[in-house]
């Protein structure tokens, strides 16, 4: 590309006008527009940001311009070595890489950015697999696949995976790629599911039996082959490794802040209330049930549902919920505290505070390995904030200890007894499909 351009400095008004273009042309994926306002502000002296450059690397590998992109390579060599150390820049320019199928250039980058340990984002590490896989690599196949652990696999490259397994006879490639299902809990697509089986007949001809989709009773029997899955009760270092993060959380008061006030001995009080009742049958996040049927929360939805859980046997339930909950409706929640607690139901209130998350499940984890976890919301900003070696562990615990409900009428949706993970042992393998049900692979026996 060309640009008849002035080295005249640009006004304020010029810079931000031509930064605009830029960011506008990036989201259209106009290269002819990104690239004329890069140059013009790169030939006058207004330097792109390093994130509006990763942007406009994104555009020339979307647009697969090389002239474009050589451009923007000799602008960041240009530039000091902080630039060559930029997390956002590598990356872009490893996506650029592999979508012009520079393989090479793509993993020296990226080997680079392991040695200097930057973070490698996701995408990255997806793009370049899918792009040894095209190239038969089953050994750094491998290798980046150890890589994807604890961040799962998309469909099409899982699918690229077993296929090259099923070509280069290494058959690592396969069963390392169910452990990366089973260990971010994650069910297997269909056409991933099919060409497993491609990959079982291939290694073991006429060896398996092939259902699907199979049923699960809910002792975790399979209908297919009889044999029982594996249990979904975490174990007691997993349990504890979760009690300890949320103690953690409790400590530091990250959510206790509220008009300049700092409610520094709620925790407290919440953490020696459980450990004086505890064991708790249940724990229930009230604000969240008593939105279950309204956009505003209704105090009488949340009695009734407290109401049902006391009434089975031996039960001990905890219910907490915002203190403005508690003063609804002329206080009727209040006002049932007596009643309640003849039926043990014990309830904490806390501060009005957007985030309560961590308060119902410390307690949660503090009553102990047994307690159900009572509520509808799929907690997904706590997962998220949560270090990859506990988001897995924390999936597990919702999908064994979390208790959903219905209403009209109200109704405990209590989960499986088994864990819905891919598993298998040395005469079986049983996937958890995404479109339901089970694929039971059992050996036939001689």
């Amino acid at each position: 590309m060309t640009s008849s351009l002035t080295t005249a400095a640009l006004s304020r008004e010029e810079k931000w006008k031509w930064m605009h273009t830029l960011h506008e042309g990036c989201k259209r994926n106009d290269i002819q527009t990104t690239m004329q306002a890069f140059q013009h502000l790169a030939h006058n002296g207004c330097d792109p940001s390093q994130n509006s450059v990763s942007a406009v690397l994104h555009v020339c590998g979307e647009r697969g311009d090389k002239s474009a992109f050589q451009l923007v390579d000799e602008y960041i060599r240009s530039k000091d070595s902080a630039w060559s150390d930029n997390e956002q820049l590598c990356n872009s320019l490893i996506q650029y890489k592999c979508k012009v199928e520079d393989y090479h250039g793509a993993r020296d980058i990226f080997q680079d950015m392991q040695a200097k340990k930057l973070k490698i984002r996701h995408g990255s590490i997806w793009i370049l697999l899918d792009e040894v896989v095209y190239r038969q690599d089953a050994g750094y196949a491998e290798e980046l696949l150890k890589m994807c652990a604890e961040i799962g696999v998309p469909a099409p490259i899982g699918e690229h995976l077993l296929q090259l397994a099923i070509t280069s006879g290494h058959s690592a490639l396969a069963t390392d790629l169910m452990a990366t299902y089973a260990n971010v809990r994650q069910r297997v697509e269909r056409e991933v599911a099919y060409k497993f089986v491609d990959w079982l007949n291939s290694c073991f001809p006429g060896r398996y039996e092939v259902k699907s989709p199979v049923g699960i009773s809910k002792s975790g029997e399979c209908d297919g082959c009889g044999h029982h899955l594996n249990s979904n009760v975490l174990t007691a270092t997993e349990h504890q490794l979760l009690l300890d993060h949320t103690s953690n959380v409790m400590s530091m008061e990250a959510n206790s802040f509220q008009n300049n006030k700092r409610y520094v001995d709620e925790g407290r009080r919440l953490g020696e209330m459980v450990r004086h009742e505890r064991p708790f049958t249940a724990v229930v996040d009230g604000l969240n049930v008593s939105h279950i049927s309204q956009t505003r929360a209704n105090p009488n939805l949340l009695l009734a549902v407290l109401r049902q859980l006391s009434r089975q046997q031996g039960s001990k339930v905890l219910v907490i919920a915002r203190r403005h909950l508690a003063s609804m409706d002329r206080g009727k929640l209040e006002q049932h505290q007596r009643l309640l607690r003849a039926s043990n139901v014990h309830c904490f209130f806390t501060e009005n505070r957007v985030a309560d998350d961590c308060y119902f499940l410390y307690s949660s984890f503090l009553s102990g390995p047994n307690t159900w976890f009572v509520s509808n919301d799929a907690l997904g900003d706590h997962l998220a904030s949560l270090p990859p070696h506990l988001q897995t562990i924390f999936r597990k615990w919702k999908r064994s200890r979390q208790v959903g409900i219905l209403v009209n009428p109200i109704t405990f949706q209590y989960p499986n007894g088994y864990d819905e993970v891919v598993q298998w042992t040395q005469t079986n393998w049983h996937l958890p499909l995404e479109s339901g049900g089970w694929l039971c692979g059992s050996q036939q026996r001689s």
